[in-house]
Parts: C-alpha cells; structure tokens; sequence
C-alpha cells in the first residue's frame, strides 16, 4: 500500500447507498451504471421503487418516487453547473427513452446530487437562474425546490453518523480514531456482506494513513486488509532492520573515530617523547655527563629527573 492505489469511489457508493437504504430493499431495485440509449453516458446509480405507492422512511430516501436518478461524486471531484446540467439532462433522456409516450410520468421522477463539499456556486446559479432554491431539511440533506422535477442535494460530510454512516464515512479527511473505530465496530457486524465490504475497502484506502495508526483494529478489518498489513508489517521490520543497521554503523563510525583520535594521541605522545630524548641527551652530553645516557632508556625514574633537572618540557 506504499504505492497508493486509486480508490473506487463509486462501487462503494453504489453499495453504501444499498446499506443506507436496507430496510427498505424489498421495495426497490438498484441498478448501477445505467446506460442511456445506444451511446456512452450513464447514470451513476438507478433506484426504482418496486411499488409506487409505497413511501421510503429512511431520510435520504424521503423525496424518492418511482424512478430516482443519482449522480455521485467522490471525495476528490467537486459538483459544478455543468454537472447539475449533465444529470438533469439524464433524467429528460431517460423519461423520454421509451418507446411508447409518458411510459414514464415526469412526476414520479427525481435526482439526487451527492457530493462532500456545498456547491456554494451551483446553488448560486440555480437561485439566480431558474428560481430554484435549497432548504435545508435535516444536516446533510437539502432540497433544491422550484423546479418541475423533485431534486435532493446530500453533503456527505454533514450527513450524520447516526442516520447515515456509510455515505458519510466515504470522505478522504477522516482524522478522529473514536470516529474510526465507530466504522470498524459497525463494520464488523456486516463483515459477510459484500456491501459493506466495498465501502470499508474504499473508507479505508481513502484514509489508509490515519487507518493504519489504529491500535485496536477490529479482526473483521485485519481479515479484510490482510494482505496490506501483511505489507505493512514487513514494511515495518524492513525500516526497522535499517534503522538498527544505520545505528549499528554509526556506532562503529563513532568507535573508529575514537580509536582515530586515540591514535593521533598516542603519536603525539611518542613524538613528544622522542623531542625530549633528544634535547636531554645533547643536553647531558654538553654538560659533560655522556656516561649516563644509556640509563635513560632503562630506567623511567632517572630519566624523569633528568628531564626536570634539564627543565626540559
């Protein structure tokens, strides 16, 4: 995991979207990638309500009716106007791509925007432009009101880990390690779903840094990030063996520098010694006392007196 690897954002979200709106799964049909027509474009993620009639209670699922486009955005991208043009443009092609007239009532359409920072300009626009206005109905959730199509807008930094997590947690700046062990503890009551599986992988390569600094990672997330921390761990005895390779090195540079030192000392001494013995002996040898000379080398305690006698330093 040094080399980071690109993140899939958008399976996750299609699968957080399904967690988010579990209770109600009996009741709709999620499609991801939804081709329109013969050419490339395609709608994020479809939800059609099995039964019209039937409400959705869970909150981002509020404002749904029979058939519900959502456009998605990663952490990385930000919603800008051609983006809201895209998607509306989507839902006018998609209620018309049909082969008989009004297969699709225009009113039991809606889009859902979903993107992790405001889009300040966007909403701007759309106030100044086509009358449409947001209201805020609970943290995170916004509609955009004053258009003929039922359009909702989700923050997913301002949705609320109680009421919708999993959307919520796809974001790249989770920092908290209580808001972290939170996701790992729900994460490990759903360890057998796939879905949640693809938005943990995605929650944790997206926070991998933070991820990794965990000290008590649930089993669930070992066991489905084994083969990364497997990395990660050998990473680590790798930094450490040269780290202590590195130590180990500097120690023996430091101990050679030592002996170099000592050395140097050693020479210093005997070049000393060598300049007094010579100064002494044609010291002894101009005061007539020659005879002595060769005590100088044996015996340490005459040669000693000599260099003080002499004054020799």
């Amino acid at each position: 995991m040094e080399e980071k690897k690109k993140v899939q954002w958008h399976p996750a979200f299609a699968q957080a979207l399904q967690i988010e709106l579990e209770e109600e799964s009996e009741n709709l049909e999620f499609e991801e990638e939804h081709l329109l027509g013969s050419k490339p474009m395609q709608i994020d993620v479809l939800v059609v309500k099995k039964i019209r009639d039937i409400a959705i209670r869970k909150n981002i699922g509020r404002i749904f009716r029979k058939h519900n486009i959502i456009e998605y955005k990663s952490p990385e991208d930000s919603f800008s106007i051609n983006d809201f043009y895209k998607v509306y443009g989507y839902a006018c092609f998609y209620q018309s791509d049909t082969e008989k007239i009004s297969v699709i009532d225009p009113e039991e359409l809606t889009i859902t925007i979903v993107c992790n920072q405001y889009p300040r300009k966007v909403i701007k626009h759309l106030e100044a432009c086509r009358g449409i206005k947001a209201h805020r109905k609970e943290k995170g959730i916004y509609y955009l009101e004053g258009d003929p199509i039922l359009i909702q807008l989700l923050v997913t930094k301002e949705l609320t880990a109680e009421a919708n997590l999993w959307i919520r947690s796809l974001r790249t700046d989770i920092t908290s390690e209580q808001e972290i062990s939170y996701i790992c503890n729900e994460y490990e009551k759903h360890k057998s779903s796939k879905k949640y599986a693809a938005a943990m992988d995605a929650i944790m390569r997206g926070n991998w840094e933070k991820m990794k600094e965990v000290k008590y990672m649930c089993d669930a997330i070992k066991e489905l990030f084994a083969e990364e921390l497997a990395e990660l761990e050998m990473i680590k005895k790798e930094r450490e063996a040269v780290k202590k390779e590195k130590e180990a090195a500097e120690k023996e540079k430091e101990a050679a520098e030592k002996e170099r030192e000592a050395a140097e000392k050693r020479k210093e001494a005997a070049e000393k010694e060598k300049n007094q013995l010579s100064c002494l002996i044609a010291a002894m040898g101009e005061a007539g006392e020659s005879e002595q000379i060769p005590r100088l080398v044996s015996d340490a305690e005459f040669l000693q007196q000599m260099l003080e006698k002499y004054q020799i330093q």
